[in-house]
């Protein structure tokens, strides 16, 4: 490292004025194979009304990304957004030239641009903390108002902030929801039906398919800073806490709203070193976060959902059975049946559970009682089998 750790300090470059893109022009969007081309003009804006707009945070916990750097901050320094932006970047115990490339290197371009950047070292001891941990550490330095989470490899649409804030400002509570977007991958190859699933998600959908995953992809993130204060902020523990599908969950636990722009505003890329690639987060967690946000947003008797009266659950093979065994004994008397559309399931007469010797009838979907719990397995084709055991609701 060029950078010596001097313990938990903070860095800023303050820009000497106030400068804005009046101009930039995207040669290549979305970025072919992460390749992103800007041509930028630059004027000084003081004495403009720019700053009357909010101030708005980029949060990025760094690791190793050295590659990736100036592509990334390109990225930052092309943004259309024409108010205040400031940079926050967590060190998280780099031992390549990440943060002297950002400093050295991108550097001069963000004072020009305006950006004001802060980077905050590892701790003393220069362990690695992880993506929560230095998301939560930044979020408690910013001056902004609101959050534009931003990982370090990744490269943004140069009008990501300014899109994203329009939208969340048109929200009926801007300060409680969590906005995202759609977004491309970079290798087109990784994971390409999670992917497809996200992208062709619509606004209406978010709070009906949540519980197969976070239906916002964490690096599009894009939220008033009231929010992850409500939330607590991220979970901490370094490995195998998915703390992006817990920080949505306990979101919406709390009444929170979600909401996207169905344009891509992020080339999320996928590689080797990537955090994706390395932690490889249990599907025993996964599972139960998801039926924990099944019983809690959706069955409990508090939720006044139809559900809380008694549903039928859409699946009598194998994952239904599953969803049925992982209820709580007051969620699985509510089920009222299982139905299906086969005939062999339909003609056994029913699901007898083992434990409690508890006869579910298996009808024909055209006689289901709604609500219906929808219960599916993805990734029978082959491919990328992201969310291989998913639960959605319909009405």
């Amino acid at each position: 490292r060029n950078v010596p750790n001097v313990g938990s300090t903070v860095q800023r470059a303050k820009p000497a004025r106030r400068l804005c893109c009046t101009s930039v022009r995207v040669l290549c969007w979305p970025p072919a194979l992460g390749t992103l081309s800007f041509s930028t003009q630059l004027c000084d804006m003081s004495g403009e009304t720019s700053d009357a707009l909010p101030l708005v945070s980029i949060i990025t916990p760094l690791y190793n990304s050295e590659p990736f750097v100036e592509e990334l901050s390109a990225s930052v320094v092309a943004q259309t957004y024409t108010g205040p932006i400031e940079w926050l970047v967590y060190d998280d115990g780099c031992t390549d030239d990440s943060i002297a490339v950002l400093r050295n290197q991108c550097g001069p371009a963000l004072t020009d641009r305006g950006i004001e950047l802060l980077i905050t070292t590892a701790a003393a001891d220069n362990q690695r903390r992880g993506c929560g941990y230095g998301r939560n550490r930044l979020v408690e330095k910013c001056r902004g108002e609101y959050l534009c989470m931003l990982d370090s490899d990744d490269v943004m649409a140069p009008e990501r902030i300014e899109a994203q804030l329009e939208a969340l400002l048109a929200c009926s509570e801007p300060r409680n929801t969590l906005v995202g977007s759609n977004f491309t991958r970079n290798r087109h190859d990784a994971m390409p039906r999670y992917t497809a699933w996200l992208n062709a998600m619509t606004v209406s959908q978010l709070h009906l398919q949540f519980l197969r995953e976070c239906p916002l992809a964490m690096p599009t993130w894009f939220l008033h800073r009231d929010v992850h204060r409500a939330v607590g902020g991220f979970a901490q523990a370094h490995n195998h806490n998915a703390e992006d599908l817990k920080f949505a969950y306990d979101h919406l636990k709390r009444g929170g709203k979600l909401h996207k722009v169905c344009k891509p505003l992020l080339m999320y890329r996928f590689h080797e070193n990537s955090i994706t690639s390395q932690r490889a987060v249990p599907k025993e967690l996964i599972w139960g976060m998801r039926i924990d946000a099944l019983q809690t947003l959706v069955l409990d008797d508090s939720t006044g959902s139809p559900f809380s009266k008694g549903f039928t659950i859409w699946n009598a093979g194998r994952e239904g059975r599953r969803v049925y065994r992982s209820l709580s004994p007051a969620n699985q008397a509510k089920v009222r049946a299982f139905c299906d559309i086969d005939p062999k399931k339909i003609a056994a007469g029913g699901y007898v559970h083992r434990e409690t010797g508890r006869r579910i009838p298996v009808v024909h979907f055209s006689e289901a009682r709604p609500p219906l719990l929808i219960c599916f397995k993805d990734g029978l084709g082959g491919g990328d089998g992201a969310g291989a055991s998913a639960a959605g609701t319909g009405g």
